[in-house]
């Protein structure tokens, strides 16, 4: 699914059509980190897509199924699912920005299911049966380090380490979405995960699966998508 770049700017987005602070616009963004938090668990450094599948359909809230990761077609229950678990984070008084942010990275997936990821599967299923060893994903993490040398990268990097990480019922710890958070601040290599401190803007004209001009589309469509969805 979508990179934390991605996810990030798709969250800034939505904050800011919501005229949010700083403040709430840090836990969105914070928020928007959280379900890929499973990733850094030790048992999954280096897993495949089938490997990691069940605890990514907890985590990014799928409604039940048999159907694996990657592989979910019931979109429309997915965003029900999504919506349902969001009002019963949120309470009667204060909106909780994080737990909006979850659901912000949650519905960005569910917009990818229906968009890039189906347009690649149809297109290129030799390749998409590859799983993360697809040269899709080298694509992807290109097109990630691309963004975060944007301009308004530096804004959002600048706004995420203001809030603070907690508990999503089970299915994310606060330490994995702090693991995330500190993972693109850091310079060094952890497991397969991508570098962007110290990157440098890569050439991605060639790109076969998805091109920049896809991804920037991409974040501007699913950022609309997700505020009729929330509104």
């Amino acid at each position: 699914m979508a990179f934390p770049m991605v996810h990030l700017h798709v969250a800034y987005g939505v904050a800011r059509a919501l005229n949010l602070d700083d403040a709430d616009t840090s836990a969105v963004l914070l928020g928007a980190l959280a379900p890929d938090g499973v990733h850094y668990r030790p048992r999954f450094n280096n897993a495949t897509q089938s490997g990691i599948g069940m605890a990514k359909k907890l985590s990014h809230l799928c409604p039940p199924g048999n159907e694996p990761w990657g592989r979910v077609t019931d979109n429309d229950g997915w965003v029900a699912e999504a919506l349902r678990l969001h009002r019963s984070w949120q309470c009667y008084t204060d909106i909780d920005y994080m737990a909006l942010g979850y659901v912000v990275h949650v519905l960005t997936d569910i917009y990818n299911n229906k968009t890039i990821w189906h347009d690649y599967r149809t297109a290129f299923p030799l390749e998409a049966v590859k799983g993360y060893g697809s040269a899709y994903y080298v694509e992807l993490a290109a097109l990630d380090i691309h963004l975060f040398h944007d301009a308004e990268t530096e804004t959002i990097m600048r706004l995420l380490p203001m809030a603070e990480a907690r508990d999503f019922s089970g299915r994310v710890a606060a330490g994995e979405i702090e693991d995330v958070r500190a993972g693109l601040f850091s310079p060094v290599q952890n497991g397969n995960f991508t570098v962007y401190v110290g990157s440098t803007i890569p050439d991605v004209s060639a790109h076969t699966f998805v091109t920049l001009a896809q991804i920037k589309r991409f974040i501007a469509d699913a950022t609309d998508f997700i505020v009729e969805k929330i509104s």
